[in-house]
């Protein structure tokens, strides 16, 4: 196998710490190994940096101990291999632990290499005994055995975990679609942005209202004015629109000269057989008992609409589609945390679907992002 203990050490730590709570299945383990051998310790460690944690154990007051003084360590070095020390003060490598010159005080240690999905080792399934002795091959079989059930256990845990990391990272994708609104917003400033700034005045009892100033920026806005800039007056632009539009515009223009606050509206025009959306922005000064001025921009939101729509869209399939397998994972993670009685292979059907629905939600959220994103770049490029 082609084995790095740096790249092992890179892991034990990520893989200890979703694994620190006692778990009966492991407990059960370590107490059917002291039995069949005869042991008085027996214990399932898991390698972190500079430690070994006891994560179920039988005989040992001890839940951890220094890396320098454990047996564990020493697996990394023949990752296919038992670690079989028939007497630890006979051996150079453990003569001076002091796991061995002092309590337990391990004379014998049998320890089977435990393996996450990465096939490398976090820890060890050992049985310890206070006295040299030796241990035969179907021994060794059987403590072997009583390892997988362990490592299987273990691995299935971890896969949980790492599901549910997958879920979290989902809802962070899932909350950025929801700070579109914010991000409209600030488009609405970009300079390249679509509008045209406009003053008007108004004397009451005359005429009505005249333009005194408009950007060049109308023609980006109304292409389809036949005319040169110095030619178009508020009537010329008016007459653009349809009736009820111009009675709209011109009820909100004289509701600004009474209130002076400003007035914020949008309506819809069909150019050249597309729709296009419009927002005006006004407000009125007055100059005189009888006449105002009044400055503002009209800005081409037909982006943002189609945006809003899409956003409308994404929020629809966010409540209809993802919630299924966030339900689905949620469920079965619950089914596997709460139910101790499931054997082996229905825990790992369970786990298999989590997987399933984890793969499923990523998928889709994915695809949702890119959808987001697109419809955000054509809004910048616009």
């Amino acid at each position: 196998m082609n084995f790095s203990i740096k790249s092992a050490l890179k892991n034990l730590i990520n893989y200890s710490s979703i694994n620190t709570e006692p778990q009966k299945e492991l407990d059960d383990l370590v107490y059917l190994a002291s039995q069949i051998f005869n042991t008085p310790i027996s214990l399932i460690s898991i390698l972190e940096k500079d430690r070994q944690v006891f994560k179920s154990r039988i005989g040992l007051e001890l839940d951890q101990s220094l890396k320098e003084d454990s047996f564990c360590h020493h697996t990394l070095h023949h990752p296919d291999q038992p670690l079989i020390v028939t007497d630890a003060l006979s051996d150079n490598r453990f003569i001076k632990s002091r796991l061995v010159t002092g309590y337990p005080n391990i004379r014998f240690y049998a320890g089977i290499p435990l393996k996450n999905s990465k096939n490398e080792i976090f820890g060890t399934f050992c049985i310890i005994d206070k006295k040299p002795r030796v241990i035969s091959e179907s021994e060794i079989k059987c403590l072997e055995i009583l390892s997988r059930k362990a490592m299987f256990h273990l691995n299935s845990r971890e896969i949980i975990s790492n599901q549910k990391k997958v879920l979290k990272e989902t809802s962070k994708k899932i909350i950025n679609l929801e700070r579109i609104e914010t991000s409209l917003n600030k488009l609405n400033t970009i300079s390249n942005y679509e509008n045209a700034l406009f003053e008007l005045g108004f004397k009451q009892n005359s005429n009505g209202f005249f333009l005194r100033f408009l950007s060049e920026g109308i023609k980006k806005l109304y292409p389809d004015l036949n005319t040169s800039l110095e030619e178009i007056t508020a009537v010329y632009i008016l007459r653009n629109l349809n009736p009820k539009q111009r009675f709209k515009i011109i009820r909100r223009f004289l509701t600004s000269l009474n209130s002076e606050k400003e007035v914020k509206f949008e309506y819809l025009k069909n150019l050249n057989g597309n729709k296009v959306w419009y927002r005006v922005i006004f407000s009125s000064e007055k100059k005189e008992a009888d006449s105002w001025l009044v400055h503002g921009i009209v800005k081409n939101i037909t982006y943002e609409k189609e945006y809003q729509s899409a956003l409308k869209k994404i929020l629809f399939d966010i409540s209809h589609i993802i919630r299924k397998p966030i339900t689905t994972i949620i469920g079965l993670s619950d089914l596997l945390s709460n139910n101790t009685n499931l054997k082996l292979d229905e825990k790992l059907e369970i786990v298999n679907l989590i997987s399933m629905a984890s793969k499923e939600l990523e998928k889709y959220t994915v695809g949702l992002n890119s959808d987001y994103q697109d419809k955000m770049d054509n809004l910048i490029d616009y």
